[in-house]
């Protein structure tokens, strides 16, 4: 999706999805960054390098679950390899998951509920909680951008 480096950037947007709905958030929530002068990258799980993960400061996680609660086909990997015991801790990440689902099936957001579960087992700081939407998601993806948005430009000024 980007070019960026993971060091040149403030967050890293990773997405998951079957229908497009996942991709959708990670970019407009870049966008929305991008109009309060936050620098991020948005990248498919499947093509997230997993050597980044240590020089992370912040990792957004869109996730949609489909089926009996499975990760979509491009998330696969990365939400396995950081549930392998051999994944290093991540105590200086900070994170925030925005879970697709279906409230129809019995495993509601169940990928971005495990991913919310792994990284904070990891050691990684939530900046705020997981919010879940169902497949009238907007309102609740803009609210979630709305506030990572205002938690990163936060992040930030501490920073300097």
């Amino acid at each position: 999706m980007t070019s960026i480096d993971v060091a040149e950037c403030a967050a890293t947007i990773v997405f998951g999805t079957v229908t497009g709905n996942a991709q959708d958030c990670a970019e407009r929530a870049a966008r929305a960054l991008a109009r309060a002068g936050i620098l991020s990258r948005v990248i498919d799980a499947s093509d997230y390098p997993v050597t980044d993960l240590p020089r992370e400061r912040v990792l957004l996680i869109c996730a949609s679950t489909y089926g009996d609660g499975d990760a979509p086909d491009n998330a696969v990997d990365l939400l396995g390899y950081l549930q392998d015991p051999a994944c290093p801790q991540l105590p200086a990440l900070r994170y925030a998951v925005l879970a697709l689902g279906d409230r129809s099936y019995e495993y509601f957001c169940k990928c971005g509920a495990d991913f919310d579960v792994v990284l904070a087992g990891l050691g990684a700081e939530k900046l705020l909680e997981r919010v879940e939407c169902d497949v009238d998601y907007e309102g609740l993806a803009n609210g979630w951008i709305t506030a990572v948005v205002e938690k990163l430009k936060d992040f930030q000024a501490s920073l300097l």
